[in-house]
């Protein structure tokens, strides 16, 4: 078979598939180029299916808004598991403790680097 993914180093090659397994729901193939062993996605070679015409599908959109509730799912479990809550995040207009138009607040200048105001 050959990988077809454009951005994979071995892109246009003809690999040697050694197994195959499934991981997270993807069938994943385990090959062999030469004296290298490589594992890609089944889609991103010539046996997979074939590409989309548009870049954003529904399906595609689909398999983002899963990967991106996984990922919060992941990340809500971790912040439980260590005690964490959210942090806030002050954007640089933010009002709190600002001394100037620009946000320059206290404590955002407390170095001896260039650049120090006087």
């Amino acid at each position: 078979m050959t990988i077809t993914h454009p951005f994979h180093p071995l892109a246009g090659q003809r690999v040697t598939v050694l197994f195959t397994a499934r991981r997270g729901g993807v069938r994943m193939l385990t090959c062999r180029s030469g004296s290298r062993q490589v594992t890609v996605a089944e889609s991103w070679t010539d046996h997979g299916p074939e590409p989309q015409q548009q870049r954003l599908s529904v399906e595609g959109l689909q398999e983002l808004l899963a990967l991106v509730a996984a990922l919060r799912q992941r990340r809500d479990v971790q912040q439980g598991a260590d005690g964490e809550g959210e942090r806030e995040i002050r954007s640089k207009g933010d009002s709190r403790g600002s001394t100037g138009r620009d946000g320059d607040g206290p404590g955002e200048h407390d170095h001896d680097g260039p650049g120090r105001r006087p």
